[in-house]
């Protein structure tokens, strides 16, 4: 088992989106596909959390195909401003403090 979650990894939590809940799937090494804005420094600090989803969602389901407008970049900078400078919660634009092999 790898110390640190892998970044590979996206376990999503769908009835149940607690910290503990976030903890307990860190814990098996898996990255949690939401994490409270909140809770974001301390799954960093405890866990080895280095990545969360932006939880934009198109809509679409099995019953409605029709899909939303995606997000704005201000909507998206937005959301990305919850979570701290560390997270690799990015807008997909490369930074210094990028983590990916160059």
């Amino acid at each position: 088992m790898p110390l640190r979650p892998s970044e590979g990894s996206a376990f999503p939590l769908w009835n149940d989106r607690s910290v503990a809940a976030c903890e307990e799937v860190l814990h098996h090494r898996l990255m949690p596909t939401y994490v409270p804005p909140e809770a974001a420094t301390r799954l960093i600090r405890d866990y080895g959390l280095t990545m969360t989803a932006a939880n934009f969602w198109s809509g679409a389901s099995v019953s409605d195909h029709a899909m939303k407008p995606a997000p704005t970049v201000a909507e998206f900078e937005a959301r990305r401003r919850e979570y701290p400078r560390s997270s690799a919660f990015t807008t997909g634009r490369p930074t210094r403090s990028s983590t990916r092999p160059s």
